[in-house]
């Protein structure tokens, strides 16, 4: 089975796209952190087939998160969400 790591500091939001995700893929088992630093650590003791992560979350953002996750973890694909508004 496949494992997913859903990043997100927003509650809220982080329950609604578990719960989207978790309809659609029925053979992937879904984790989720609520910051960077969470994520950094699921990552580091157990396997995880992709990520999907959020920029602004406290302690470490998705920024610092991605760089981190791609130095360790190159071939685990990551798709970036956010909310922030661009110009």
């Amino acid at each position: 089975m496949k494992k997913a790591l859903l990043v997100d500091d927003d509650e809220v939001y982080c329950l609604q796209l578990f719960e989207a995700l978790a309809k659609r893929l029925k053979d992937c088992a879904i984790v989720t952190a609520g910051n960077g630093k969470e994520a950094e650590k699921i990552m580091e003791s157990s396997r995880i087939d992709f990520v999907i992560t959020d920029l602004n979350m406290p302690e470490m953002d998705g920024y610092e998160f991605v760089s981190h996750a791609r130095a360790d973890h190159p071939d685990v694909p990551i798709v970036v969400i956010t909310g922030i508004k661009t110009p």
